[in-house]
């Protein structure tokens, strides 16, 4: 995308908190400048109530000014009604991130993949994933339960629907790293060319030997009726395994972080199981991981009062939306019991999350199977959060408890 030719009507300026009498000048509150991701709440909440649409430098485009929308409203009404389009790369080949009617046509072809029934019939195999991983640090009595269990479990899950071999599991984690840690073009650039010659020979193996898998479906589609491109299959692929994992393997990890943090909430959830369900939506308010998405505006608009041209770049922000107090109650709160609970976790419309019910059933096995297993289950320190500018996910999550034979 060539981000000079977006431009928005109005140019940042940097965007501070009032200064009292005699005090040092406030550091300027700039979303997704370096260590925003570390605390970035009280700054959208500061933003949110003077500003409920902010011209921010875009996080990956400095030189290109950006909307940023911050209240709940605004942000469902913008994923929701058709007013805007992820931004694509000029000539770039049809995918998930294509508006309709290219859109519609790829999506279907993956949907019946998420299905609930699918979806409910692998809650077994994840549990023997998770049953599994516990096993192997049970008995230490202390784990960094991202490098040893919210890690490879998306992992497996993922790879196992599209059909990748179990002993290729690893060799698919190291080949995708570079979508998983940092945000930097290069990391991504070498993990992109990396991921698809791998996903060039799964295709090229399961034309030859298809099977009961989500990859077989799609070249099924691809050779029998035509509806997919070479191009399009491929891409297709590479967004369901990344898309699959990476932002679960950092949410998994900040469910089971926002439990620890709130001690009367877990123990809420030890006396009464049933309110699983609950946590893990107030999980997703409460620490959604993709931050925000950016959209083109596919023409003039009315945004919270505030002019928005066709072209310009807005920025939906999902974090500031689920803590905006004109929707959710004492929203800097954890509470496993709010209902209702419109959260955009998973954002809405269209592009709402594909993997959403899967998501869902793995961070309940999750959280259930750590509850269950690791009794005294308790921080073992400070987390420490990711040097990202948009994904808030946690570099590692050490913990203690009762060793387990």
């Amino acid at each position: 995308m060539d981000g000079n030719a977006l431009t928005a009507a109005v140019p940042p300026a940097p965007l501070t908190l009032a200064e009292p009498p005699g005090a040092e000048p406030p550091a300027p509150l700039v979303p997704y400048a370096p260590g925003f991701q570390a605390d970035p709440y009280p700054v959208l909440a500061r933003l949110r109530e003077s500003d409920a649409v902010a011209s921010i430098p875009h996080p990956f485009l400095p030189d290109v000014p950006t909307w940023l929308v911050l209240r709940h409203a605004a942000v469902r009404a913008l994923v929701t009604e058709g007013k805007v389009v992820k931004p694509v790369e000029e000539g770039e080949p049809p995918s998930l991130n294509s508006a309709p009617p290219d859109h519609t046509r790829l999506r279907a072809l993956v949907q019946q993949g998420f299905s609930t029934g699918r979806i409910e019939g692998m809650r077994a195999r994840v549990q023997r994933v998770a049953d599994d991983l516990v096993d192997g640090f049970a008995a230490r009595g202390e784990a960094d339960l991202i490098a040893e269990l919210t890690g490879p479990l998306p992992v497996a899950v993922t790879a196992e629907m599209l059909g990748v071999p179990e002993d290729e599991h690893g060799e698919v984690r190291r080949r995708t790293a570079g979508f998983l840690y940092g945000e930097s073009p290069e990391g991504r650039d070498r993990s992109f060319a990396e991921s698809w010659e791998y996903l060039t020979e799964l295709v090229a193996a399961k034309r030859a030997r298809p099977g009961a898998d989500m990859t077989s479906a799609l070249i099924a589609a691809r050779d029998g009726q035509d509806r997919l491109s070479e191009d399009e299959l491929l891409r297709m692929l590479l967004t369901l395994l990344v898309n699959g994992f990476a932002t679960t393997i950092w949410f998994l990890a900040s469910a089971v972080h926002a439990l620890l943090a709130a001690p009367s909430q877990l123990d809420l959830l030890r006396e009464r199981p049933d309110l699983l369900p609950g946590a893990v939506e107030e999980a997703l308010r409460y620490e959604p991981v993709v931050s925000g998405v950016t959209w083109v505006a596919e023409r003039d608009l009315i945004v919270d009062g505030v002019p928005i041209g066709q072209g310009d770049l807005l920025i939906t922000s999902f974090q500031s939306a689920n803590r905006d107090p004109r929707v959710f109650a004492d929203p800097d709160r954890f509470d496993i019991t709010r209902s209702p609970n419109p959260h955009l976790g998973f954002s809405h419309g269209i592009h709402r999350c594909l993997g959403a019910p899967l998501a869902r059933l793995e961070t309940r096995i999750v959280l259930a199977t750590v509850l269950r297993r690791l009794p005294g289950l308790r921080l073992a320190g400070e987390p420490r959060w990711q040097p990202n500018k948009v994904v808030r996910g946690l570099e590692a999550l050490p913990v203690t408890f009762i060793p387990q034979p």
